[in-house]
């Protein structure tokens, strides 16, 4: 009984369930090094960094601070409404038959009541896995 959920779940509660991949760990799509996931997120976490995967093996990582059910539905609004602006859709124009499955890799964990620097920490995270990943390389799809 004393052992914690950890890893990525659906809540079970929305309606991008279906786009959240449930795992405890993941993998670089330029390596094959895997990681473990030591915390418990799902649809529900904020302050996180996640990897977009594309069925082609392409990824994007990105951060959201706030819920992130609210960054998946704005990544698949801007796919559905054609948003030129938001590589997930960019990259749907040279893969017709792109679909984005979501993981929760690493979050921020600490006191809620102190967010001051947050913001610059969730900064550091992600720009820590866009490098460890190499996703501003093939088949990466970040951007600088």
């Amino acid at each position: 009984m004393g052992d914690k959920l950890i890893g990525c779940f659906p809540c079970g509660h929305c309606i991008n369930c279906k786009h959240i991949l449930k795992s405890k760990e993941f993998s670089s799509r330029n390596s094959s090094t895997v990681y473990d996931i030591r915390f418990f997120a799902n649809c529900n976490t904020d302050w996180a960094i996640y990897m977009a995967c594309c069925s082609c093996h392409s990824f994007y990582i990105g951060q959201t601070s706030r819920p992130f059910r609210l960054r998946m539905s704005e990544h698949l609004s801007d796919i559905k409404c054609k948003r030129t602006s938001n590589v997930l859709y960019k990259h749907t124009l040279k893969h017709q038959t792109a679909q984005f499955h979501f993981i929760i890799i690493d979050k921020l964990i600490g006191d809620r009541t102190h967010k001051s620097g947050w913001h610059h920490k969730l900064d550091a995270k992600e720009k820590k896995w866009i490098t460890k990943l190499g996703a501003l390389f093939n088949p990466g799809l970040n951007e600088y």
